[in-house]
């Protein structure tokens, strides 16, 4: 009956929904592989920054570019999803630190 509570609510979109039946939603995911050079810099990035975030791993994921896909509207690993919205990749993430963007945001 679970699955029934989700019926059309995109968790991406309606974090509090997702709250309610799986629990708090991380502010950021990191969909990464572990071969990427750009996935370690993320990873690397939001670890010199102290911020908390899931690391969604796809290295068992025949399919995760069109996954990324549907997720992001982009083909490339890493993606970085900030309360649901995706933001884009490191050099994305990285412009965001440099502009003051990323703390106002996840201060909000």
């Amino acid at each position: 009956m679970a699955g029934a509570a989700m019926t059309g609510v995109c968790p991406a979109r309606n974090t509090e929904a997702v709250a309610v039946v799986y629990g708090p939603v991380p502010r950021i995911l990191l969909y990464t592989t572990t071969w990427c050079s750009y996935c370690a810099r993320a990873r690397s990035l939001l670890d010199a920054l102290d911020l908390a975030y899931e690391d969604v791993s796809l290295d068992d994921d025949p399919g995760f570019r069109q996954r990324v896909y549907d997720l992001g509207r982009r083909w490339t690993v890493p993606l970085v999803m900030i309360d649901g919205d995706p933001v884009g990749g490191y050099d994305e993430l990285a412009a965001l630190d440099r502009s003051g963007v990323l703390a106002e945001r996840l201060a909000a």
